[in-house]
C-alpha cells in the first residue's frame, strides 16, 4: 500500500511469516483481539507512520486477499526468520524504485506499538549516525521493533547465505543501538494464549470495534 503523503521518511513492513507454534493451528495473524485478527491491530498501528507498506508472509498469500496491502512471500525456502522478511522487503522496495532509505519494521504481534515509533527512531538514527535503531522499554530491547537503512541490503543478504539467521548477531555487524521508550506495554508481544487475556485487559480501556 502507497500512500499519498511524502513526509514520511520510511517505507514499512510488518513481519508476519512466523510459525506461532505457542498457538498449535491457529495462524498468529488473525489471532483476535476485540473481535479483530492481530494483523489489522498491527495495520491501524504501522500504516499511518510508513510511507508505503507491505506484509511479510510465509505460506499461502490468499489467506490475505482481503487487506488492502501488498503481501511479499520470504524469497529464500525454507524460510531463514524475521531477517528474511526484512531482506525481502528490502529487494521489493529496491525493484519498486522507492524513494524511502529507511524501512521501518514490526511484528504482526506487537498490537500496540506507539504511534509515533517510526518516527522517533528514524530521528534518533539520523542524529547518532546509526544504521539500525531499534526500541528498547525498561525491561528489554525489541529488536524487530526498528528502522533500518535500506543501504544494508547486500550486507543483510550474504550476512544470511553463511547461514547465520539470528537478528542480534546482524546487528552486532553495523552500527545499531537502540532507543529507550519508558512504555513496556507498549510493545507486548503476544506469544502464546495468556498473552491474549493479557491484551485484552489492556484493550478495555478503548472501545472495541468489528468489522
Amino acid at each position: 500500500m502507497e500512500q499519498q503523503e511524502t513526509s514520511r521518511p520510511c517505507a514499512g513492513v510488518i513481519l508476519a511469516g512466523g510459525e506461532g507454534r505457542r498457538f498449535g493451528e491457529q495462524d498468529k495473524p488473525f489471532v483476535t483481539l476485540c473481535k479483530r485478527p492481530l494483523v489489522l491491530h498491527s495495520l491501524d498501528r504501522v500504516l499511518p507512520q510508513v510511507s508505503q507498506l507491505v506484509l511479510s508472509i510465509n505460506g499461502d498469500p490468499c489467506r490475505f486477499a482481503e487487506l488492502p496491502l501488498t503481501t511479499l512471500n520470504d524469497r529464500h525456502q525454507p524460510p531463514r526468520g524475521p531477517l528474511e522478511g526484512l531482506l525481502t522487503a528490502m529487494s521489493h522496495y529496491r525493484e519498486a524504485h522507492t524513494t524511502s532509505q529507511w524501512l521501518f519494521s514490526a511484528p504482526v504481534d506487537c498490537p500496540f506499538v506507539p504511534l509515533d515509533l517510526a518516527a522517533r527512531l528514524y530521528t534518533h538514527a539520523r542524529q547518532r549516525g546509526l544504521q539500525v535503531c531499534y526500541a528498547a522499554d525498561p525491561e528489554r530491547e525489541h529488536v524487530l521493533c526498528a528502522v533500518w537503512m535500506m543501504s544494508l541490503e547486500p550486507l543483510l543478504k550474504r550476512f544470511l547465505e553463511t547461514g547465520e539467521r539470528a537478528v542480534y548477531r546482524f546487528l552486532a555487524t553495523v552500527n545499531a543501538a537502540p532507543l529507550r521508550i519508558d512504555a513496556p506495554e507498549a510493545f507486548l508481544n503476544i506469544n502464546q494464549p495468556q498473552d491474549v487475556q493479557r491484551a485484552q485487559s489492556l484493550l478495555q480501556a478503548t472501545p472495541c470495534t468489528a468489522d
